[in-house]
């Protein structure tokens, strides 16, 4: 048995001290914005720190203590006595509220010690009858447990999921989940919270995940969520952007979720599945970006015209936009919105000229280039190939072509204005004219990987 700080905003109060959980509800909490406790009030906090329990079977636990000001609660009822135990499951965690009676109370410490029994306990066990099917299930912190009866192939069996908690966001919970068996008989089956932390990638920010463990080796379901409606304007999704993955033998699938109806504030959501493993749910997101870019010319005289060529990509789950911005030192040569859907890429095009010698850094996104610029008429043409720029994205490379041209010889045509850009002339380039030097390479860069 141990104590940690709870999760979310009010686990702040609380904090591990030398192996001592303190409880901070003062106004010098650096963790909190917040004065302090009114004088003669009742102050509630819920959810300040959550009780671990490691043990192998049920327990039942509860807290003592010897102040009259401070008292604790659990699950909206005060478990300060054995008869209002709360109940834990192995390996389960229940989070902890107090409330403070600052009546008559001295600053300092209002309670220094506190007492956390357990004592194991019987499962809470509930049985269900439904037509010829029996169902006995027990509830526990973040598991459910299931043992069904005389169930018949191909006829769903709907199973209570009593709002286990999946997410935080929105508090999404599972409220049933009806299974399908394709053989007639008996099967058990849990469900289970499980860590999603690790589960997010660049298109995909995994909300919460269970996993299911059924006996029927060939059972389908239906999982039904619940989550708060405010939710999804809050963090600019929408219900289309959810999805759960499917994670089963090492494979990894995408399974649709579909609004179903509301319950109040609350959206109801359904995902189906043809069998159980582990299932990850999460908002699909876009991941637009600048993928590749390339300078036609590495070095030029001034004035001479410079192309710029980027390479956007969405290597996302959804669609976005994103306003690429070109760069030629401080000076902004274009913009341009980019909308793609997901797996979508485009080119972004663009053109300037130097107006003084020196060395232009160029920008697109991630991506960076210098250009030479001359005070001569010496330029550099390169003619560009395509090679593999990596294990996952292909970029360009050049075969290089170089023509001296000195001045009053015919100069290389400026290339055509791009359309939908708004085109600006860079000035203001620091630099001293230099010497001629011919590079023979197109310049070139890759963005770099966030």
């Amino acid at each position: 048995m141990s104590l940690q700080p709870a999760a979310g905003s009010n686990g702040n109060y609380s904090y591990v001290e030398e192996g001592d959980l303190v409880v901070d509800v003062s106004g010098a909490n650096p963790q909190v914005d917040a004065a302090g406790l009114n004088p003669s009030a009742v102050t509630t906090f819920d959810d300040v720190f959550s009780i671990e329990y490691g043990g192998s079977e049920y327990a039942r636990v509860w807290i003592t203590h010897e102040s009259d000001a401070v008292s604790f609660y659990a699950r909206n009822h005060p478990i300060e006595s054995v008869e209002d135990a709360v109940v834990v499951g192995p390996d389960g965690s229940v989070p902890v509220g107090l409330q403070v009676n600052s009546t008559g109370a001295i600053p300092g410490d209002l309670l220094k010690n506190i007492t956390v029994h357990a004592r194991v306990a019987e499962p809470p066990t509930q049985t269900q009858t439904l037509g010829s099917v029996s169902i006995q299930s027990v509830r526990s912190d973040g598991r459910r447990q299931f043992s069904v009866e005389d169930a018949r192939a191909g006829e769903p069996v709907t199973l209570d999921g009593q709002s286990l908690l999946v997410s935080e966001f929105g508090r999404m919970t599972l409220e049933e989940l009806r299974v399908s068996s394709r053989e007639n008989g008996a099967f058990d089956l849990t469900v289970r919270r499980v860590d999603a932390s690790n589960e997010s990638d660049r298109g995909f920010d995994a909300l919460g995940a269970v996993a299911v463990e059924a006996s029927a080796p060939e059972a389908s379901g239906v999982f039904r969520f619940e989550m708060n409606a405010s939710a999804f304007e809050d963090a600019n999704v929408s219900t289309d952007q959810l999805v759960v993955r499917h994670l089963h033998e090492g494979a990894q699938s995408t399974r649709p979720v579909r609004v179903v109806g509301r319950s109040g504030d609350r959206v109801v959501l359904e995902a189906e599945t043809p069998n159980f493993s582990t299932f990850v749910v999460g908002v699909r997101r876009p991941s637009v970006d600048v993928v590749d870019a390339s300078v036609n010319r590495s070095t030029v005289a001034v004035n001479d015209a410079v192309a710029v060529s980027a390479v956007v990509a969405n290597r996302g789950e959804w669609r976005g936009n994103r306003t690429i911005v070109v760069r030629a030192g401080e000076s902004v040569v274009a913009t341009q919105m980019v909308s793609l859907d997901a797996g979508e890429r485009t080119n972004v095009t663009a053109v300037f000229s130097p107006s003084e010698p020196g060395e232009v850094e160029v920008r697109a996104g991630n991506a960076t280039a210098t250009v030479r610029v001359t005070a001569d008429q010496t330029t550099t043409r390169t003619t560009p190939t395509t090679t593999n720029a990596g294990a996952d994205e292909r970029s360009t490379s050049t075969v290089r072509t170089t023509t001296t041209e000195t001045a009053g010889s015919t100069t290389e045509r400026p290339p055509a204005e791009q359309s939908g850009f708004r085109l600006r002339e860079v000035v203001g380039f620091a630099g001293v004219a230099a010497f001629v030097v011919v590079v023979l390479a197109l310049a070139r860069w890759r963005s770099r990987e966030n």
